[in-house]
């Protein structure tokens, strides 16, 4: 929940008219293929110049692992 907090904290000062809005929605358990999710998601917004991710979760929780290599990978 604060992930997505501060996400759209930061959402909420970028200046959309610089670049296009990269939007995800992950539905169910994360595990490492939301990692790859994500990921790529991430690497297509730096590739398209997005000014921002927006990432949807709707999930009962998941795998530690999973979820850290999320959070390493946002915070990089």
């Amino acid at each position: 929940m604060r992930l997505i907090l501060l996400f759209a904290a930061l959402v909420s000062v970028l200046p959309l008219s610089a670049g296009s809005v990269i939007a995800i929605t992950i539905d169910g358990v994360v595990h490492p293929v939301t990692v790859e999710i994500v990921g790529n998601a991430l690497e297509t917004a730096g590739q398209r110049n997005a000014s921002a991710l927006l990432i949807r979760l709707n999930t009962p929780g998941g795998l530690l692992d999973a979820t850290r290599h999320i959070t390493e990978k946002i915070a990089a």
